[in-house]
Formats: structure tokens, C-alpha cells, sequence
């Protein structure tokens, strides 16, 4: 069977972007996201917030802070492949 050749995925930032930055780049990219699943993507994974930090900063339990960001990292997949 042949496999699909893997698609390059974007870098990390070198360092950590400030929290307004980190959610304009986000809702910039994916705009069809709703916001709380941006903005828990913009503050653990370009912000580098521990996920329990930002949990409580949004005032969302650590179960659903795992949702969201599974939902904006599928839709940045799509967005990726595509």
C-alpha cells in the first residue's frame, strides 16, 4: 500500500509571543474557529502557557481546555493539508 508523503508542519516560534499577538495570529489563520478554541490554541501552543494556566485564566476546566484544543489543532491540520 502506498503512503501519502507527510506534510511539513510550521514551527514553533523561537520564543514565546505575547498573548494579544499570539490570539490575532490564530483568528489571522483560522478564522472559522470559534473563539475559546483559538484562543486556548493561541495561549499553550504560541503564547507557551501551561495548559493549566490557561484553564483557569479562561475559567474552563483542564477536560474542556483538551477539547478546544483539539478541535482548532484538527482545524489547523485541514487548513495545513490543504
Amino acid at each position: 500500500m502506498a503512503r501519502a508523503p507527510l506534510r511539513p508542519v510550521p514551527e514553533r516560534p523561537a520564543e514565546p509571543v505575547a498573548d494579544a499577538a499570539a490570539v490575532t495570529l490564530i483568528a489571522d489563520a483560522l478564522p472559522g474557529v470559534a473563539e475559546p478554541d483559538r484562543t486556548a490554541l493561541a495561549f499553550v501552543a504560541l503564547a507557551g502557557m501551561p495548559r493549566r494556566q490557561v484553564a483557569v485564566r479562561l475559567g474552563r476546566e483542564e477536560a474542556e481546555l483538551s477539547e478546544s484544543l483539539a478541535r482548532a489543532r484538527k482545524e489547523l491540520r485541514r487548513t495545513v493539508a490543504a
